[in-house]
């Protein structure tokens, strides 16, 4: 109870300061209140407990980028081992790129930083490595997006998301990417057909026409 007088005497101290007028009423609820060495400790408890909040909350976020840096690197050098073991050749690490878009017509440039450019049997691939429960899902918007990138500026045959929390690899597939591609093979295949049959064509007509 003494507490919170004291508490509410220092808030009337504060209002008395900013507004000098009304000064003269408080001095009576002063009186009879508490002595004001009372009253100056609970301002100087006040700002104590703000400046010490203050310098926690800044230390403890410091501590969380500091753990999430940490834990990043140990998720790293865990895909790193994997990758190894499972055949992967590590030809580049944190490889950046800086693409570029147009706003309004005008070139912005980006950039994006993948953490392995890897090949096996001959074909490169890009392997991301997360860390985080929720982000090892590759449904994840962040992830997915992440990946869509990857996969359309890197120009690699395949994509591989590490999951560093279960140490699993699973190969990701746009199939809107790879519809495209497919189309085209056929087409080519096709027309090679096509063009074969009319040379063929072609040959007999002057053989039995010579």
């Amino acid at each position: 109870m003494e507490m919170l007088r004291s508490v509410a005497c220092s808030g009337a101290f504060l209002f008395c300061c900013a507004f000098p007028g009304y000064s003269l009423q408080f001095t009576s609820f002063f009186q009879r209140t508490v002595d004001l060495p009372i009253i100056l400790l609970s301002i100087a408890v006040f700002i104590a407990g703000a400046f010490a909040y203050k310098t926690v909350s800044r230390s403890f976020r410091a501590f969380r980028v500091k753990r999430r840096f940490k834990t990043g690197m140990d998720g790293e050098d865990k895909a790193r081992r994997f990758l190894q073991r499972h055949g992967f050749t590590i030809l580049k690490e944190q490889v950046v790129i800086k693409p570029q878009l147009l706003v309004d017509g005008q070139s912005r440039h980006f950039t994006l930083r993948a953490d392995f450019l890897v090949r096996r049997k001959g074909i490169r691939a890009i392997v991301d490595a997360k860390t985080g429960y929720e982000v090892i899902d590759p449904v994840n918007p962040s992830t997915r997006r992440q990946l869509f990138e990857y996969l359309v500026y890197y120009k690699v045959k395949k994509l591989f998301l590490y999951d560093g929390v279960h140490e699993k690899l699973h190969e990701i597939t746009f199939p809107c990417m790879s519809a495209p591609h497919s189309c085209r093979h056929w087409l080519f295949l096709a027309g090679l057909i096509a063009g074969l049959c009319l040379s063929l064509i072609a040959a007999l007509i002057i053989f039995l026409y010579r």
